[in-house]
């Protein structure tokens, strides 16, 4: 999944104009970059209107694009990334607001007219948006039907967790001073992460959190779920995730579940050095492991 895939076309192209004035420290030549991207200078200029109009809503004063009769200047606070520019137009996209709203509103059922009003479109608009949507979802074998998110829920926690860690956007939720997940991990592994590896595991929980609904044994009926968790029920390692799952509003119905989707998550995405987690030999035995390794073997032989 890229950015841009939740871009619409017009909206790509106003954010490749900004990216390349971005990397271009600031200006950049007009007659330039119409020919790299293939447009004329009235679209040019038209394109350059709705970035103003964004970086003013997202920034204020703190972000300002400007052009000359040949140029077009980019002025910003040294405090402020391309990274933190990207979110800004990611959650200004209408296919991102969609995939966070049935991410978040699962609670209650929606009818398309109920979704037009809340987000000013047309019927035929949003199923169109949908549909795009669940082409970005068809990767992870999700989907959004009868305005509902449908799929795999630990598939869908990966497609989220890749959603808003990789475009850096933070999600609203309740983590209990408890919940300190990366202590967990550390003491778990017997490792020490860096503030980097940390920062993961955190947006994962609050996925957690706001979905744990979902992670009851109904939904994960599947033979590969209970292969492995026959593989880890009782190891030490999936204990210690239990019982920290337990605590608070992470209740105990849940916990079996959560616990077994962050040890997966922990091992498809290498959250834990991979020098660590080789050596715990139970954990080899567990599906997800052997993808991991079988991936990075044919990696390294590339």
């Amino acid at each position: 999944m890229f950015k841009e895939d939740l871009l619409e076309t017009s909206e790509k192209v106003q954010y490749n104009i900004f990216k390349k004035v971005y990397v271009n420290n600031g200006k950049i030549n007009k007659n330039n970059l119409c020919n790299e991207l293939n447009i004329s200078l009235p679209t040019l200029k038209n394109h350059l209107k709705k970035i103003e109009d964004l970086l003013d809503k997202c920034y204020k004063s703190k972000v300002k694009i400007s052009s000359s009769k040949d140029f077009i200047f980019l002025k910003y606070d040294t405090g402020i990334s391309l990274h933190c520019l990207t979110t800004c137009y990611i959650e200004n996209s209408l296919k991102y607001k969609l995939l966070k709203f049935f991410f978040l509103n699962y609670q209650k059922n929606f009818t398309g007219i109920q979704l037009c009003n809340l987000f000013n479109v047309s019927l035929a608009t949003l199923n169109r948006k949908i549909l795009e949507c669940n082409l970005i979802l068809k990767e992870f074998d999700i989907s959004i039907k009868n305005y509902e998110l449908t799929g795999s829920q630990l598939q869908i926690a990966y497609f989220y967790y890749l959603l808003f860690w990789n475009n850096r956007i933070d999600i609203s939720s309740v983590v209990s001073s408890n919940h300190n997940i990366s202590e967990v991990i550390e003491k778990i592994f017997n490792t020490s992460l860096k503030i980097n590896e940390k920062y993961p595991l955190y947006t994962w929980l609050k996925i957690l959190i706001i979905r744990k609904r979902f992670f009851v044994e109904d939904f994960f009926m599947d033979e590969f779920t209970k292969k492995n968790l026959k593989i880890l029920e009782n190891n030490k390692i999936f204990i210690e995730l239990k019982n920290f799952f337990e605590k608070d509003s992470l209740n105990k119905s849940s916990s079996t579940y959560l616990a077994y989707s962050t040890l997966c998550f922990i091992l498809s995405f290498n959250i834990i050095p991979y020098k660590v987690i080789k050596e715990i030999s139970i954990i080899n035995e567990s599906t997800p492991f052997k993808i991991f390794t079988l991936m990075t073997s044919e990696m390294s032989n590339l």
